[in-house]
């Protein structure tokens, strides 16, 4: 059978010492005690002697006894000695042999250890009886026993008949007269379950050795109220120092610390060990043999406390994260970079943004009063010069919905642009897109029809401002590419078919639109929502665009949760959906409501306040946009005061409010010199004006309604402006001034 190994690893830790510590205090008393007996055995044997005959009687004697009395040879079985009878019945081995370990006498423990009778072993060769690879050792051992030396320990691996054991034996010279040794007397103790579990806790000390070294690990051990550090060999390989090289003491380790980081490692250890956490975990630099710096992670905890809860001894490993470190310096530099690169390119877009929609709301602008100027007149000139003025705005138009569509996919790609989920009218929301294009359809001799069944929720949860968006881009495509018959806007719910009422009822909203367009092959829309994509090189220079308005949809429609999918046939047209999830609140209002009178779609138009003699606040640093807008304004009928800054306006406010003629609302360009709009806005609201502010903005970003917002403004409109949503938009604001104005009175 094979045997279990008695070496334990070489491998230099304190933990170690304690094991072969371990071992040689079980062998140590196991050879005291067999010592002890062995001289008790002499000495007995000295008395019997001394009681069968006279002290100059020939005879082997006690090798090392001082008294020089023999030990009668002849008492075998027969004339056992009184230690032998003894130790016949004990728990202990105990044999005697000759020198060629010829056994002359065992006792009933060994007779059971090898399974004979005393009888059968007398005469056999007890060498024979242990383990083979040991029994060269036990002879080497035996042949030192002289009269000087007359005692050795050794433990040999001894085979039995159900396998081997391991016995602990000590050996004791009997000497004859001439001095020389003629007998051996062994006693032995097994120690099996001892050295199976040394042996055990040696392998287990090995896999850790090895899983330390694998993980680059160094052990330590910290004996707590000296400070004393013991370390292993791996320790000191990571920071490439020769073992045993820095003190123990705490004052080594401060001398390879990083100073910035001493008096933090060290509160953090304090804190542990008065029990203030359960381990720690903690990273500081530490001086490489080589001279340079280098990161570990330190990670230990108490593993022993005296009875008053003081920390006895920690334990702990430590481990070069170096790289780790590095890296995430680097990432975090690299972070910080592509953040303020983001923020450049940010703040670029919008100044870019401004410098081209100021110059393009006078060109739109004065193009607009142009052409209605030349609408009112009959000469054929005029109608040449109205159809000149068509194509300025229809160009100007594009170019403005091309830098909406450039700026949106910069700030989506940023991650910068923001949704708001409120409860959103479907009905009404589709009711607006369906008016804002139904004029383009016109143009083009299309038509454009709605489709809403009676089985809708009326609200769901979602971004109005973010669908709307998506609807416009969709039906926009779809009037664009369409060149005869009609396109439709539709929308239905579709529930989970395996459900019940009453339990939860999954579903979408779908909200398609459907064209009789030719047809998108299947390799073309596999492509189609990816930035800057056409369905072919053609495509661009037949009907202008940038090939973003796609992929900023579908990008809108995850950032509310919901998809853009497209379905193409060659010659059926297609059609391009948004689909939205429905929660339950949704669906159980819809099953709730079916049957009852759908809502009218609500009107566009806003009721007039013509003649009212509304003022307006005009503050505009740009004197062609600001002349622009109080021209359109004073055709409107309103009457006009304009300024070039924000402390212009909040003094023209003030002044007007002591004067008891206070403006109906306020235009303020949020970009001015000397205080812009939205500080000249949070001035006025600070001083507890509540007149309606509505701001005028060059920055087509989506979120710039929620910063209007957040400095207080009421409304937001974006340049270049559009003449009949901004008169609508004050005409709103005076009205709803008005009622409150009443309301309060």
């Amino acid at each position: 059978m094979s045997l279990p190994t008695t070496s334990l690893p070489p491998w230099s830790s304190p933990f170690v010492d304690d094991v072969q510590l371990t071992s040689a205090l079980a062998g140590a008393a196991v050879a005291l005690v067999v010592v002890a007996l062995v001289r008790s055995l002499g000495r007995g044997a000295r008395r019997d002697s001394a009681a069968t005959r006279p002290s100059t009687a020939a005879g082997p004697s006690l090798a090392g006894d001082p008294s020089g009395e023999r030990v009668d040879r002849s008492a075998g079985p027969e004339r056992a000695t009184g230690a032998e009878v003894a130790l016949t019945h004990g728990g202990h081995f105990a044999c005697r042999f000759r020198t060629d370990t010829t056994l002359t006498w065992v006792n009933a423990a060994c007779c059971e250890l090898w399974g004979r009778t005393a009888q059968d072993l007398v005469g056999s060769r007890w060498i024979e009886r242990v383990e083979p690879a040991g029994a060269e050792r036990a002879q080497r051992l035996l042949a030192t026993l002289t009269s000087t030396t007359p005692t050795a320990c050794d433990e040999q691996w001894v085979a039995t008949d159900e396998g081997f054991v391991c016995v602990q034996w000590a050996y004791q010279a009997l000497v004859d007269e001439r001095g020389e040794v003629d007998e051996v007397f062994a006693i032995g103790t097994e120690i099996t379950v001892l050295k199976n579990a040394i042996e055990q806790l040696g392998h287990s000390e090995a896999r850790l050795g090895f899983a330390l070294e694998a993980a680059d690990l160094g052990l330590w051990d910290m004996e707590v109220d000296s400070r004393q550090v013991e370390r292993n060999a791996s320790w000191y390989a990571l920071l490439g120092r020769p073992a045993g090289s820095v003190d123990g003491s705490l004052d080594g380790w401060r001398a390879i610390v990083h100073p910035d980081d001493e008096a933090r490692a060290e509160a953090v250890m304090e804190e542990h060990f008065r029990g203030e956490s359960r381990q720690w975990c903690m990273q500081y630099r530490l001086r490489h043999g080589n001279g340079r710096w280098i990161w570990v992670e330190d990670r230990g905890r108490v593993v022993d406390r005296w009875p008053d809860g003081r920390a006895r001894r920690a334990m702990g490993v430590v481990q070069d994260v170096t790289d780790r470190v590095e890296i995430a310096a680097e990432l975090e530099r690299t972070r910080h970079v592509a953040e303020r690169s983001s923020e450049a390119k940010s703040r670029f877009l919008a100044n870019m943004s401004h410098e081209i929609r100021t110059p393009l709301t006078a060109v739109l602008g004065y193009a607009e009063l142009a052409r209605d100027e030349a609408s009112q007149r009959c000469d054929d000139s005029d109608d040449r010069l109205r159809e000149h003025l068509e194509v300025v705005l229809r160009n100007g138009r594009h170019l403005s919905q091309l830098l909406d569509e450039v700026l949106d996919l910069s700030k989506i790609e940023a991650g910068e642009l923001r949704v708001d989920f409120a409860p959103m009218d479907v009905a009404h929301t589709l009711g607006d897109v369906h008016e804002m294009l139904i004029g383009t359809a016109r143009e083009k001799g299309l038509e454009l029809c709605l489709d809403l069944p009676d089985a809708l929720p009326s609200t769901i949860l979602s971004d109005g401002l973010r669908v709307r968006q998506i609807l416009v881009n969709l039906v926009g495509n779809a009037l664009k590419f369409t060149p005869a018959g009609r396109v439709v806007l539709r929308a239905r719910a579709a529930l989970g078919a395996d459900r019940v009422l009453g339990r939860e009822l999954p579903g979408e909203l779908h909200i398609e639109v459907v064209d009789q367009a030719g047809g998108i092959d299947e390799a073309t829309l596999a492509t189609i929502f990816e930035p800057f994509v056409q369905g072919d090189p053609s495509t661009t220079r037949r009907f202008g665009g940038t090939g973003l308005g796609l992929a900023i949809s579908r990008n809108l429609a995850q950032l509310v949760g919901g998809e853009v999918r497209a379905t193409s046939r060659i010659g059926d047209g297609s059609t391009f959906g948004l689909y939205l999830p429905l929660d339950v609140d949704d669906v159980m209002q819809m099953v709730t409501g079916l049957g009852a009178p759908r809502r009218a779609l609500p009107s566009t138009a806003v009721s007039r306040v013509r003649g009212a003699g509304g003022r307006i606040l005009l503050a505009e640093d740009g004197a062609d946009n600001r002349r622009l807008v109080g021209l359109v304004l004073e055709r409107a009928g309103f009457a006009v005061e304009t300024v070039e800054d924000g402390r212009r306006a909040v003094e023209a406010v003030q002044r007007s409010e002591a004067e008891g003629r206070p403006f109906d609302v306020v235009l303020m360009d949020v970009q001015m010199p000397v205080l812009d709009g939205y500080a000249a806005t949070r001035e006025l609201r600070a001083r507890g004006l509540t007149l309606p502010v509505v701001a005028l903005t060059a920055n087509a970003f989506a979120d710039e309604r929620a910063r209007c917002l957040e400095a207080g403004c009421d409304d937001h409109t974006t340049k270049p402006i559009d003449r009949e949503a901004l008169v609508a938009s004050v005409e709103r604001w005076i009205a709803a001034g008005r009622e409150r104005a009443a309301s309060l009175s």
